[in-house]
């Protein structure tokens, strides 16, 4: 675990932002995370 954070922190691990919603969708959203049907980040517009 520390090699990953140490990783993270040098830039050389990236997070991969998968899909965008709106917050009007959160309700959808937080369904899909539940049920595993979403890999990677989402992000939720404001």
């Amino acid at each position: 675990m520390r090699d990953i954070i140490r990783l993270a922190a040098e830039g050389k691990i990236r997070t991969v932002l998968t899909e965008t919603y709106d917050l009007s969708s959160i309700n959808t959203v937080l369904g899909r995370l539940a049920k595993n049907e979403i890999s990677g980040r989402v992000a939720v517009s404001l």
